[in-house]
């Protein structure tokens, strides 16, 4: 697909202020008749947003929901859609940007608004379905379709209330279908449709190691053109240039699990890839060893660390957490989600643990095989690598004070290890 759309990434380490000059480019009084959308993962970021950039008389506005007539619905991509039409500029989600349709994509073109992608959106997440047999139900039903590649067409003029949202998708042509041949049931992917990185006129994408994000393969594979960019010490955009991540040795004390709990704790024996994976935590026979994780933990944070709770902050799988929480670090202000970005919340946390091993959802792999496009080897340990290190730079660290990390996964240990070198 080639793109008119001017792409820009801003790829910069977190912390280095690419939201404070990303502000201060729209704030420029020149820039005052341009239309601008700024969106971010975080609710509370575009609170932000608004606040700083009311400073310079720019108002701007948060979609609410509103009813549309035509259609009988009342939410907030409706706002949204009523925002662009009136030339306003916008803060929002990322997760409201996922649900703009294609009459949203054709207004935004004829507005020539500029976009702002504070992190890369994810352009592939996994799809929940209501019930685990509705695929089969709609094939059934004689509703829908699963083409070569996967994609779910609707086909079908009759209307269910229950699957609207999955409709919409699906005519939205953002839905893949993939059979689990062990159970014969289907697991189901999300996909936004390139036509999004095209409609408007220049997007600016805030991130930092762009080459290992999922979005950097879909732009690959789809053809879409952007120039990998860099901030310089006075936050002029610059051609790209590699970070020297040594900077970051004496700011970082990393633990393994031989210096929290010497070489007779069990999970130094964890030497498979999976480890901590999802996978490994419902298997029954890692049961025990999920209780020498808790043990360590406790140890790390309060033998050796001596950590009051209001300078930890610690991640698990959240359905995970009733199983390593302890005292000490219980309490919901300790608990950073393992995939948190762009938020300064925890910059007061010293003592991090990151209890799990990361790794996408293998439906990601099989979309890009099915489309023709081949991922490297690294991808999974660069997805991985990239979501640590957003996580540890939520912490104190991006106010370059010293953290301390422990890492009880061998394989996230030697990936932060490998940067840091």
């Amino acid at each position: 697909m080639k793109n008119e759309t001017i792409i820009k990434v801003i790829d910069a380490p977190m912390g280095s202020g690419k939201t404070s000059w990303a502000i201060d480019y729209i704030n420029k009084p020149f820039r005052q008749n341009n239309n601008f959308m700024y969106v971010t993962p975080l609710l509370s970021e575009t609170k932000r947003i608004k606040e700083k950039c009311a400073k310079s008389k720019r108002g701007f506005y948060l979609p609410e929901a509103k009813y549309k007539k035509e259609n009988g619905t009342n939410n907030k991509t409706n706002g949204l859609y009523s925002l662009i039409n009136n030339d306003e500029d916008i803060a929002t989600t990322h997760n409201l940007l996922l649900n703009i349709t294609n009459e949203h994509r054709q207004l935004i073109k004829r507005k020539n608004y500029t976009l702002f992608l504070d992190e890369v959106i994810q352009p592939i997440e996994s799809f929940q379905l209501k019930k685990k047999n509705d695929i089969k139900y709609l094939e059934e039903k004689q509703s829908i379709k699963i083409n070569t590649n996967g994609r779910i067409e609707w086909i079908e003029d009759m209307k269910y209330i229950q699957y609207d949202d999955f409709r919409i998708l699906c005519n939205n042509r953002c839905l893949y279908a993939f059979k689990d041949n062990s159970n014969n049931s289907y697991s189901v992917i999300s996909v936004l449709p390139p036509e999004l990185f095209t409609c408007f006129s220049e997007i600016y994408i805030l991130t930092y190691n762009f080459k290992n994000s999922i979005l950097y393969h879909y732009f690959k594979a789809h053809n879409i053109n952007f120039e990998l960019c860099t901030l310089s010490s006075n936050k002029e955009v610059i051609p790209y240039q590699t970070p020297d991540t040594r900077q970051y040795r004496k700011l970082i004390k990393l633990y393994d699990n031989v210096s929290v709990g010497g070489y007779k704790n069990d999970l130094v024996k964890q030497k498979e890839n999976s480890a901590l994976s999802k996978s490994w935590f419902y298997a029954s026979y890692n049961k025990n060893k999920v209780i020498t994780l808790k043990n360590s933990i406790y140890n790390f944070l309060h033998n050796l660390c001596k950590a009051n709770s209001n300078n930890i902050m610690w991640t698990t799988f959240k359905d995970k957490v009733k199983l390593l929480k302890n005292k000490g670090y219980s309490s919901k202000s300790c608990f950073c989600p393992c995939n948190c970005v762009a938020t300064n919340e925890y910059g007061n946390r010293h003592y991090l643990v990151y209890g799990l091993n990361y790794f996408p959802t293998p439906m990601i792999r099989r979309y890009f095989e099915k489309i023709g496009y081949n991922l490297p080897n690294s991808f999974e340990n660069g997805i991985a690598l990239n979501t640590l290190l957003q996580w540890v730079f939520r912490s104190a660290i991006r106010n370059n004070e010293k953290i301390h990390l422990y890492l009880p996964s061998n394989r996230m240990y030697n990936l932060m290890k490998e940067w840091l070198e």
